[in-house]
């Protein structure tokens, strides 16, 4: 059994009950060739080739590819992670941000403040702030941080191309460029939890599961 998962596009680890970690690769996508630290761990966030996890002092542990830094953290200790495809991001305790790694879209520029949330994706990452706004970081080419939204959230997911967020009304909002938009969300439904992925998809306050729109490929409803 596990507590929680972090899924990348061809690699993935979990928290198992007993807080040890446990990793699983794509066959034939070349994944990290180093297992996982040992110990016990509160959650774990990974890229498609390394990966990085809190442990229960707080501090991080990172293994797996390491050619941009990404798994070199810094000291401290931190109550969230997030990972992108070569950097890694993470709220300290007290609430400021920390990123690690690749640099080459400014995905390590993060802003300052205080932090309650945090999403990361290939090259941007965005986060929640402690009066609820949002502020986004790193490539902006589809508008995955240009067009970052007002109005307050609870709650944020980052996806291949865009970014979407629930609003503290339970609404949700996508941003990107126009040519990469997701269709907005069915109308009058509130959302409890949201990923963007390849293309948007959330828990309703009814225990059903939507998808709309995609940021790439078309994806049905279900």
């Amino acid at each position: 059994p596990f507590l929680s998962i972090s899924a990348s596009y061809a690699y993935a680890c979990g928290v198992k009950t007993d807080r040890t970690l446990s990793c699983w690769e794509d066959d034939g996508v070349p994944a990290p060739t180093e297992a996982p630290p040992s110990g016990q761990f509160e959650s774990v966030a990974v890229g498609p080739s390394f990966g990085c996890a809190i442990r229960s002092d707080g501090t991080v542990a990172c293994w797996g590819n390491d050619a941009e830094g990404q798994t070199t953290p810094p000291s401290g200790r931190f109550t969230m992670l997030a990972a992108g495809h070569a950097h890694a991001c993470g709220i300290q305790v007290g609430g400021t941000l920390t990123c690690w790694g690749s640099n080459d879209f400014g995905q390590l520029d993060a802003p300052e403040g205080t932090f309650t949330e945090l999403a990361a994706a290939f090259s941007h990452a965005c986060a929640i702030r402690s009066d609820q706004t949002i502020a986004c970081w790193g490539t902006s080419s589809f508008g995955a941080t240009a067009n970052t939204p007002g109005g307050t959230f609870r709650s944020v997911t980052t996806g291949v191309e865009g970014s979407c967020g629930i609003t503290t009304a339970g609404d949700v909002e996508c941003w990107s460029t126009n040519s990469y938009a997701a269709p907005p969300p069915p109308a009058g439904i509130s959302f409890v939890q949201i990923s963007a992925g390849i293309g948007p998809c959330g828990v309703t306050d009814r225990a059903e599961l939507l998808c709309w729109g995609a940021w790439i490929h078309p994806l049905q409803n279900r």
